[in-house]
């Protein structure tokens, strides 16, 4: 996978329905997230969650989980980064990328 596209299995359940517990995302580090993405956020104190974006004025994030229902703002002093989810797929899809892989 390129340099841009990062990959990640996602342990919680915040964004359940839409991103199940164990699913693999691929997000994209090159490109700004926009209100209604699903993101990937990596927070200054190491920590990472994933949420939708609802809105970003340059001084606040306001974000939305699923389950439970929820909305939550974030200072942009404490977002290192905000990168839009742009795949999921289940973690077996990686095991069967490697497989073949092995196999040629």
């Amino acid at each position: 996978m390129p340099d841009r596209y990062m990959a990640l299995c996602v342990e919680s359940r915040d964004m359940h329905p839409r991103i199940k517990i164990n699913e693999v995302i691929i997000y994209d580090v090159e490109d700004a997230a926009q209100p209604d993405d699903d993101v990937v956020i990596s927070l200054t104190n190491g920590q990472t969650i994933v949420r939708s974006l609802v809105s970003f004025d340059g001084e606040k994030y306001r974000l939305r989980s699923y389950s439970p229902a929820a909305a939550s703002t974030l200072r942009s002093e404490d977002v290192e980064a905000c990168h839009p989810i742009i795949a999921r797929c289940r973690a077996s899809f990686f095991d069967e990328i490697a497989a073949q892989q092995e196999a040629a």
